[in-house]
């Protein structure tokens, strides 16, 4: 067996593991890019409740000073912050982690059309082949005609 006769074979087993490749990493790729929205969200949802949480104890709005309530507002403010840098903290490595993604997935269709190209060179060099083999046997039998002739 020559080597075009063994990329013929392989090169749908081939296509299939690169074809494989390519939707596990869309998939974990939609999966990366969802937990981003997510955490974006929540820091989004953070920074909500804090304005909110800050307008509710502001004196000016409620015409009361109650020390307790700043006090406690003071805690929830630092929380949210620690929170949200946790937040921002996995954002940053989700991204990391989506543009590695991305760029495997850029690897993996270069390697399916690479192996696309190299199966459509193995299939025309047996069809080249074969037509080859038409054309001398066409050829040999018109020179046994050509010699019953004489």
């Amino acid at each position: 067996m020559n080597g075009t006769q063994t990329a013929m074979k392989s090169a749908p087993a081939l296509l299939k593991i690169a074809r494989h490749r390519i939707d596990a990493l869309q998939k974990a790729l939609s999966a990366a890019d969802g937990d981003k929205m997510r955490l974006l969200t929540g820091v989004e949802a953070l920074e909500r409740t804090r304005s909110a949480e800050a307008a509710a104890a502001d004196p000016t709005v409620s015409g009361r000073v109650d020390p307790v309530e700043l006090q406690s507002l003071a805690a929830f403010l630092r929380a949210s912050r620690d929170k949200q840098k946790t937040l921002e903290a996995q954002v940053s490595e989700v991204g990391e982690r989506v543009d590695v993604l991305r760029r495997a997935l850029v690897s993996a269709f270069a390697d399916e059309k690479k192996v696309e190209l190299l199966a459509n060179e193995a299939k025309a060099r047996r069809e080249r082949a074969l037509a080859a083999a038409e054309t001398a046997a066409f050829d040999e039998m018109a020179i046994q005609r050509m010699a019953m002739r004489s």
